[in-house]
């Protein structure tokens, strides 16, 4: 029997070699564009850190205009400032607190003004330890490790190099 050649089944699909070879060329090309991409972000982050730290700077430029001088480094065991004291000495804040309305964060800063009770458990208390609870992405830079504390060392001042302490 004789079999005509239009009968024949001619298929446009492509194979399986050609298939693979497709992929692997796309893999090939993603595998060059994930560092690039990569750089892109890193980029990114390191722009970020440069303005937060631009904007640290302004707020203490600021500072330094309104008040005539520079935020003050607190004092007192806990650091924890106090928006009812004011700017200077009498704030026992330490200058990233007496930076906070000039950087965009006077809602932070001004937690728990007006309130009573500074001892334990007292309204101004709770409030000024919500304060502290909240993190401000301005003293973050994105590339910086997470924000855990090195283990203490054995010295009387702790300063001994974290390589030591591993």
């Amino acid at each position: 029997m004789l079999v005509s050649l239009s009968s024949r089944r001619t298929s446009s699909a492509f194979t399986l070699v050609e298939l693979l070879v497709v992929i692997t060329i796309i893999g090939i090309l993603v595998s060059l564009l994930l560092p690039a991409v990569q750089s892109a972000r890193e980029a990114a982050r390191v722009a970020q850190c440069k303005n937060n730290l631009k904007q640290l700077g302004l707020g203490g430029v600021t500072h330094v205009s309104l008040h005539g001088f520079y935020p003050s480094s607190g004092w007192g065991f806990k650091w924890t400032g106090d928006p009812d004291m004011g700017f200077g000495h009498s704030q026992p804040g330490g200058w990233a607190y007496n930076l906070l309305p000039y950087i965009e964060q006077e809602n932070i800063y001004n937690i728990g003004k007006g309130l009573a009770g500074p001892e334990p458990g007292g309204a101004k208390y709770n409030a000024l330890a919500e304060q502290k609870a909240h993190p401000m992405a301005i003293f973050h830079c994105p590339s910086r490790r997470r924000a855990i504390g090195y283990p203490p060392s054995e010295t009387s001042f702790n300063a001994a190099q974290p390589s030591q302490l591993a």
